[in-house]
């Protein structure tokens, strides 16, 4: 099952053609299978508020952000 949040992910729709190959990680590891593990998932369900420069493996920053 895919994220719930997939559509309207801010992150992971950037069009930064830079982080090209690191969206398609984040998606396989992530997006598309484990979004469950997603420091974007667990922050946006904890405190309703995720920084768009959140990357999704950044589960030590958001939780730090949900502390605050």
């Amino acid at each position: 099952m895919s994220c719930p949040n997939l559509e309207v992910c801010p992150f992971i729709n950037n069009s930064d053609e830079r982080l090209k190959d690191d969206i398609t990680k984040y998606k396989n590891r992530f997006c598309n299978a484990n979004y469950e593990k997603c420091a974007r998932f667990i922050l946006g369900n904890s405190i309703g508020e995720v920084p768009d420069d959140l990357a999704p493996d950044e589960i030590k920053r958001a939780e730090k952000l949900m502390k605050k």
